[in-house]
């Protein structure tokens, strides 16, 4: 039996795993860096389910947000924001009473995957 690690190729660009379930994703799990999105994906999913005792069976969707230029990042129920970067003139910041994240520019999202472990 061969004990290597295995080495992936890595990318570019620094990348944000985060699987969310619960009212509104009140339970979060993620993985970064600069490892395939299918890899950050698993450790995201794994750990979810592992925290919070989710069946082997089910299949969770983990969403993949490239965070290259940023320091900081923070989930506000519904997305992945930089709180470094605030419009004050944006319809959020000016309505959105209740969310400590408003106005805050939202990170791209590169792609969703659906990861069964």
């Amino acid at each position: 039996m061969n004990k290597s690690k295995i080495k992936y190729k890595q990318q570019q660009r620094r990348v944000l795993a985060i699987t969310c379930f619960g009212h509104a994703g009140t339970s979060i799990a993620w993985s970064s860096g600069n490892d395939p999105n299918i890899i950050h994906a698993t450790r995201a999913v794994r750990k979810a389910k592992r925290d919070n005792k989710i069946y082997g069976w089910q299949i969770m969707t983990a969403h993949i947000f490239d965070i290259e230029d940023c320091e900081q990042w923070a989930w506000d129920g519904y997305q992945l924001v930089n709180p470094d970067i605030v419009d004050k003139e944006s319809r959020s910041y000016k309505e959105d009473y209740y969310n400590q994240w408003k106005g805050c520019k939202p990170f791209k999202l590169i792609e969703s995957l659906e990861v069964v472990t």
